[in-house]
């Protein structure tokens, strides 16, 4: 792809130009390490886990957060998108 996703410390998500190595965009509303994010097959989305204990979907055109998942406990890891997109586990 075009894109790179990275997560971290600083609890934000991070996206990439592959070509430029520049940031393109960052993914602001989690807190504590960011350790798992992926991208949807599409492109059009992000996922990320971490030790806040939620799953968060992003909308990357606008760069704003769609949906956010309770019920874990502890830091999320792994998390990824089902290849139809319809579904996301962690």
């Amino acid at each position: 792809g075009k894109h790179v996703v990275s997560g971290g410390k600083d609890s934000a998500v991070r996206i990439w130009n592959v070509a430029s190595g520049k940031q393109e965009l960052e993914l602001q509303g989690r807190t504590g390490c960011v350790v798992p994010v992926a991208f949807s097959l599409d492109g059009k989305h992000v996922v990320s886990g971490g030790k806040d204990s939620a799953v968060r979907i992003w909308n990357v055109a606008s760069g704003k957060q769609e949906l956010e998942l309770q019920g874990r406990t502890g830091c999320v890891v792994p998390v990824a998108f089902s290849l139809d997109g319809k579904h996301v586990v962690s």
